[in-house]
This record gives C-alpha cells, structure tokens and sequence, in this order.
C-alpha cells in the first residue's frame, strides 16, 4: 500500500499507514500500474472497527480523474457472513471525480467493500474518445472540482466481475487487465453520455454532502415521493440550486432519480424476492399496474413479467 501511494504521489505518513492495517482487514488486493496512462487497483476489504481514511491529492498524473466502481463484484464473503458476524454492505455506485482534491472514507464497524478504481489520465482518456470527448467537456477542466455519480449497469457488472476474479490467473496478465480497464470505460461513457445535459461547477464537500442527505431520503420511502419543500429543508439550500447541484451529480432531477431507484428496487423485488408483478406494483405504491409495467420497461429494458422470468 504504502509503495503504490509513494507511486501516485500520495502523502501517506506511517502513522496513517499503520492505522489502516490495523483497522481493515484486506481480502483482496491488486495493483496493475500503467502509468502514465493509468492505474487500475482492485480491493476488498472489512473493516474492523469505525474507521475514517483521509488520503491527499494523487499527484503522479498532472491532470487526471479518479473513476470508482464500488460494490460491483462478488468476492465470495457474502457466502461466509451468516456464520461470522453479518457485514454491511454498501449501494453499489459510479463516482467520478477529480485527483486535485483529497478525499475522506469513513467505514462504519464490520463494513464490506469491494472496489475498482482508475486513476487516469485525461490525455490518454481523450485519445480514446477521440470526437467524442466534446460530449464530455466537464471533465477536461482542470481546474474543475467536480463529483458525479452514475447508475451501474449489467454491462459494467461483467466486466467488473471478470476483471476482479482471482479463480484462475488469466494468460497475458497485463494484456488482459488493460483490455478489460478500456472496455470497463467504454460502458460508462456509453451511459454518461446519455445523461441529461448540465452546467458543470464547482462543488463543495458541505454541498456534497448535503446532496447526499436528499438522495438518502429520496430512497428512504420508494412508494411515493418525498415533498420537494421537504427536500429543500433537508438540503439546507434553495430549491433552484438543489435541483441544479442533484442533476449535477447525478445526471437527472429528483423526480427521475426516484423513479428510477424504485424501478431497480422493483426489479430486485422481482427476481430475488419472487414477487409477482401485482405484488411489486402495490408495494411500491402504483394503483396502475399498466403505468407500473410502461415504466418499468422504460428504466430496466424490458417488462416486469419476462425479467422476473429470466432469474
């Protein structure tokens, strides 16, 4: 650890160092350095007690951005966790942000997580969007403190999962993770480039976490949505700048953010809990069943009836 920090230029004194072996248990990890182009690490990790890590800027690429892919892949502890004590396990995300800015983890007691990260540079990022990289300008300013946040898709948990198993050793080792990296990056700028169109500023960690605190409760109660006034009060901000801050990091306003995350929470309804589609509808408050599969349809790709199906 300490030596891919003292490569990415990452100030991590002993103290820090040791106090975070101390407190998270390591179950996996993996470091492939392909810089100056990127670096793709992979971890796993448990955390022993309630521990917080705060990293400084990664200086190793001049201008460049930090992709995560969180909570994507299956370790195999989940299998363990009944017989040991139960993990918490986090909301898989995408989070985009810059290197300029340092960053603090907290990890609550007994916290599992699973991630890839890319630290890349934009140069080598630009040269593989070539054309394309105008569609994506909010994250060629250098200067730009900027932090976005993407939906998973089926796509980039395949891959993420290919990349991440240790079950057998792939041939051309190094051939096979740059491979697998670009094509992790070619199904997230596929979706981002679907996201609705922004002015991208500047956002401050208090602001961040704000949006956040919106976010949580937006998930808190999937059967109807939460008040905007209500929102607005949790924020702390006027309603005008949490509409343009949510759709900032998200990529869409709070009504379609909602209906989307009770659409993938009606899809594991479905497949993991076996409910019928009249079930999953009622539950998650849709009088209108023929409204619930129409939309259904829109956010997931195809009708409640045939995904419950294909688990």
């Amino acid at each position: 650890m300490a030596a891919m920090a003292d490569r990415l230029g990452v100030q991590l004194s002993s103290e820090v160092h040791d106090d975070f072996l101390h407190s998270v248990e390591l179950n996996n990890v993996q470091i492939f350095d392909f810089l100056p182009e990127f670096a793709l690490m992979i971890r796993s990790m448990v955390s022993k007690k309630e521990f917080t890590f705060k990293r400084g800027a990664i200086t190793a690429i001049k201008h460049g951005i930090l992709i995560a892919f969180n909570n994507f892949f299956d370790d195999g502890l989940e299998e363990t966790a009944p017989q040991k004590t139960a993990l918490l396990e986090e909301l898989p995300s995408i989070q985009i942000m810059s290197l300029q800015a340092g960053a603090s983890i907290q990890l609550p007691k007994h916290s599992h997580r699973k991630l890839i990260s890319v630290i890349i540079s934009l140069d080598y990022l630009q040269s593989l969007l070539k054309e394309e990289h105008s569609r994506f300008i909010f994250l060629f300013g250098h200067e730009n403190q900027f932090f976005i946040e993407e939906f998973m898709s089926a796509d980039i948990v395949r891959v993420a999962n290919e990349i991440s198993s240790t079950r057998k050793q792939p041939a051309l080792p190094a051939f096979f993770y740059r491979l697998k990296t670009v094509e992790l990056l070619y199904f997230l700028f596929r979706d981002l480039r679907k996201r609705k169109e922004s002015t991208y500023g500047n956002i401050s960690v208090d602001e961040l976490k704000a949006i956040y605190k919106v976010r949580d409760a937006l998930m808190v109660k999937l059967n109807e949505p939460t008040p905007v006034k209500e929102l607005v009060k949790i924020a702390g901000m006027n309603e005008l700048k949490l509409r343009k801050l949510f759709t900032q990091v998200f990529g869409m306003g709070l009504y379609d953010y909602f209906q989307h995350i009770r659409m993938q929470e009606a899809a594991r309804l479905l497949r993991e809990e076996n409910l019928t589609v009249s079930e999953t509808g009622y539950r998650l408050g849709f009088s209108n069943l023929s409204h619930f599969t129409r939309l259904f349809e829109e956010h997931v790709g195809s009708k409640p009836k045939k995904w419950s199906m294909k688990g």
